[in-house]
């Protein structure tokens, strides 16, 4: 029986990059998974569903990930890689720079492929939101008047960096989707420039990621990933989430209705890896995201929760305000050509992501 192949993973400890060990693991694929801090490798490695294959897994601690030469240690003997590490403008908002790491850190990373010749493909985790301007995510956009066009998001679509990034105090969403906007399109012009390269390209734009995560331990911690778009039923979300765009905390939260499940956001990770790219060429761009092209609608989880879930929905106030915003996305190439399979319902991304955040403690269990 020939060796399992192995797969240099980065940011394995957060809620995608652990869903990806997860699915890696039960592939059946050895991974040398990168962090940055012991902390990260203690927790992800002793949660019950990651220890059992802690004989797939080796860990390296990579502190500072923007530096040219962080990953040619780690990508040694590696065939794949999946980088999913990538910084966040910080909650509660502080002026800090999010594309400089972004892009730094991506450029490691085509460094680290570029140098182990064993490496047939790179896959990056990108996202929706740079897909689209950061103005296009507000309703008084001409796009959502009568009217107006809503442009498709598929994975033909470019927009280019702008030569300038935001401002260090602009709101969190804007850096956000700058730095993936830049490290995504570093990729995707990396492949263009270089058509004979040992190794092809991947990059995948999730949308909302909802669903459990593996490092989620409480109902607080819950409210810090994509599954806040849904606590507006539990609680009055709005001075949480508004803040991501700079608004006040009076004004219904502008939430544009692309979700993708967790568990499908892993396996298109694993299978990115693997599934021949269309025509034939040496990278491909995949949108995840369930749904008709004109998406879903978060407001119209309510009325979900209310016929699915009676007995939960009588213990939410739905006291939160929000404007869903309508979207045109193609999740359907990545659903035929990439998945094999559709995504996750919407109707049921809902009700599962509330059943598992409602089955969640309050707290952090005291320690003993």
């Amino acid at each position: 029986m020939s060796q399992p192949q192995r797969v240099l993973l980065t940011g394995g400890n957060g809620v995608v990059g652990s869903a990806t060990l997860l699915a890696l693991c039960e592939a059946g694929y050895n991974v040398h998974a990168v962090v940055r801090r012991q902390d990260a490798i203690d927790k992800t490695s002793s949660h019950p569903s990651i220890k059992k294959y802690s004989d797939q897994i080796q860990w390296s601690i990579v502190p500072d990930m923007t530096k040219p030469d962080a990953f040619l240690d780690a990508v040694r003997g590696c065939h794949y890689i999946i980088h999913v590490a990538s910084p966040l403008a910080p909650m509660p908002p502080r002026p800090c720079d999010v594309r400089t790491p972004a892009v730094q850190g991506t450029q490691a990373i085509i460094n680290a492929a570029e140098s182990e010749p064993l490496v047939k493909r790179l896959v990056v985790t990108g996202s929706v939101a740079s897909l689209s301007r950061p103005s296009e995510t507000l309703p008084d956009h001409p796009q959502y008047q009568p009217g107006g066009t809503i442009p498709l998001m598929s994975g033909a679509t470019y927009i280019p960096t702008p030569p300038e990034r935001p401002r260090d105090d602009s709101s969190p969403f804007s850096r956000y989707a700058d730095s993936k906007l830049a490290s995504g399109n570093l990729v995707r012009d990396y492949a263009a420039a270089h058509p004979d390269s040992h190794f092809q390209v991947v990059l995948l734009c999730p949308s909302w990621v909802l669903g459990p995560g593996l490092p989620v331990r409480n109902k607080v911690e819950a409210l810090y990933t994509a599954n806040l778009t849904l606590a507006w039923m539990m609680l009055d979300s709005s001075p949480l989430l508004n803040p991501v765009w700079d608004l006040p905390p009076d004004v219904p939260t502008p939430l544009r209705s692309d979700s993708v499940w967790i568990d499908d956001v892993a396996l298109a990770h694993v299978r990115g890896l693997s599934v021949p790219l269309p025509g034939g060429g040496n990278s491909q761009t995949w949108v995840l995201a369930c749904g008709p092209p004109s998406g879903n609608s978060f407001a119209g989880a309510e009325e979900i929760v209310r016929r699915r879930l009676p007995e939960v929905a009588k213990h939410f106030s739905f006291a939160g305000k929000i404007h869903s915003l309508p979207v045109n996305v193609d999740g359907a190439s990545a659903e035929r050509e990439l998945l094999g399979r559709p995504f996750v319902p919407f109707e049921e991304q809902v009700v599962r992501a509330v059943e598992w955040m409602v089955s969640l403690p309050d707290a952090e269990p005291a320690s003993a």
